[in-house]
């Protein structure tokens, strides 16, 4: 099926068909053929305009990926409490895939292929280690605040819970009958229950 793109220049047009044809095949499945047919165009006028597939994948790709580091890299570094970091940083992920949904299938199949890469393109390695995030969970454990837990595995156990949500819709939507609305609700209620269930864990009573 041919995108349509209204008024948009060649190389927008093709960036756009790229970005559809990408998330839903990833970078071994997609084809230049492919992409130019997704935009209207030939094959030799996309290759003039990108050169590569690589390239095209990466312009296409670079800016959305730092996004999501930058995102996460200002919510661990920002002054408020770890309770209500915790609570942040489960919205941060799950606003941005909202807005990417399709995103989260494309990166786990990326970060397979070439996870090296991956991040390098996403704006270098981001300093998780250096944040504040860490820092405050230290300190925590430290002053016996919190369950003595690595903020290695507490931010992967927010990645992958929140991820799993979004890369599992289609299934999700099937099994409980769900349309649009009701999976939007669905996916509230799962963040809120998460933030809650993350705080109980950690906080001792």
């Amino acid at each position: 099926m041919i995108v349509s793109f209204c008024d948009r220049g060649p190389e927008e047009q093709i960036k756009e068909a790229a970005k559809k044809v990408f998330l839903e095949k990833g970078f071994d499945g997609a084809t230049m053929k492919e992409i130019a047919h997704s935009a209207g165009m030939n094959s030799a006028l996309t290759h003039y305009y990108f050169r590569s597939k690589e390239r095209l994948f990466w312009l296409v790709f670079e800016g959305l990926l730092k996004e999501l580091m930058d995102g996460m890299q200002y919510t661990l570094d920002m002054p408020t409490s770890l309770r209500e970091k915790i609570g942040d940083i489960v919205e941060q992920q799950y606003q941005f895939h909202r807005k990417n949904p399709s995103l989260v299938l494309f990166l786990m199949s990326e970060a397979q292929r070439d996870p090296v890469g991956l991040f390098e393109k996403m704006g270098a390695r981001p300093a998780l280690k250096d944040s504040y995030f860490f820092k405050q969970v230290e300190e925590a454990i430290q002053l016996n605040l919190i369950r003595p837990v690595s903020p290695i595995v507490l931010l992967s156990i927010v990645f992958s819970s929140i991820k799993q949500v979004f890369a599992g819709k289609a299934l999700q939507m099937h099994l409980f009958n769900l349309d649009e609305a009701g999976f939007a609700a669905y996916l509230e209620e799962y963040k809120n229950i998460s933030i809650t269930m993350l705080l109980n864990y950690l906080y001792k009573q």
